[in-house]
């Protein structure tokens, strides 16, 4: 097993700015996404039917 004390600095720094440079590139995402969420259940079985794509349900209840 090799010690981190007899690594070069510079392998060092260059691990240290590569897990800098990595760690946020996949926590970004370019694509901007807004749900519209439909209230009502006839209009959204109308647009479902129009653009033929199934329906998501959420069933949400305070116990």
């Amino acid at each position: 097993m090799v010690r981190l004390t007899r690594l070069p600095k510079v392998a060092v720094l260059f691990i240290a700015i590569a897990l800098v440079l990595t760690g946020p590139a996949g926590c970004a995402s370019s694509v901007k996404t807004k749900v519209n969420f439909l209230r009502d259940w006839e209009a959204a079985k109308g647009l479902a039917a129009s653009d033929n794509k199934p329906i998501m349900i959420n069933f949400y209840t305070d116990t």
